[in-house]
């Protein structure tokens, strides 16, 4: 609340008073040099400085009032910056268990393209699920993208831990998860699903 006083009223108001007085008194020096008498002097520096202030005041309500950027309201500024970041990419996936008795649909979180590299690199590169492979520079994720990834896949099974008590020793592909690559790797931009069975 004390920021936004200071912020909405205080400052606007502050800088109206001292460009009213600065205004008032150049005006007023002014009209030493043009040989006005001292009482029109003063009058026309009060005049200038009033009006100097008043154009200062209304200038920041109008700021203040844009509807692009509200001085006054920096969650709105924090909304529309959220807004302006690009959203994150995922691929609907539709996982066929049991030949057709089970439709289970999930989303990756992850480009086609993504997907597309991760499944080469397994399937034909001998590359393992390791953080270290998939990010870092020049790698095909950052590394909050791999663990939402690798999190998904291990929640619907593509992937499990190679040694459940120690989840440093890694991940690797189950059976419905080598398939899921293998439709991954196979996949033309046209499709928006992949389809296996387990």
């Amino acid at each position: 609340m004390g920021d936004d006083m200071n912020s909405g009223c205080l400052l606007p108001l502050a800088r109206s008073v001292i460009t009213g007085v600065f205004a008032a008194v150049m005006v007023s020096m002014a009209g030493v040099c043009f040989s006005w008498t001292p009482q029109t002097a003063i009058l026309r520096g009060l005049a200038a400085g009033a009006a100097a202030a008043g154009l200062v005041w209304l200038a920041s309500l109008l700021e203040s009032f844009r509807p692009e950027f509200p001085a006054w309201l920096p969650e709105y500024q924090a909304e529309m910056t959220a807004q302006a970041q690009p959203q994150a990419q995922s691929i609907r996936v539709i996982l066929d268990r049991d030949n057709g008795r089970s439709l289970e649909f999930c989303d990756l979180p992850a480009s086609r393209e993504q997907l597309a590299a991760l499944a080469h690199g397994l399937l034909e590169g001998g590359a393992t699920l390791s953080e270290s492979h998939w990010t870092g520079s020049g790698g095909t994720f950052t590394r909050s993208q791999f663990a939402a990834l690798r999190s998904e896949l291990l929640k619907r099974g593509l992937v499990a831990w190679n040694s459940p008590g120690t989840p440093a020793r890694g991940v690797c592909l189950t059976r419905p998860g080598k398939a899921a690559m293998r439709a991954f790797a196979s996949e033309t931009p046209s499709p928006t699903v992949g389809h296996w069975s387990e």
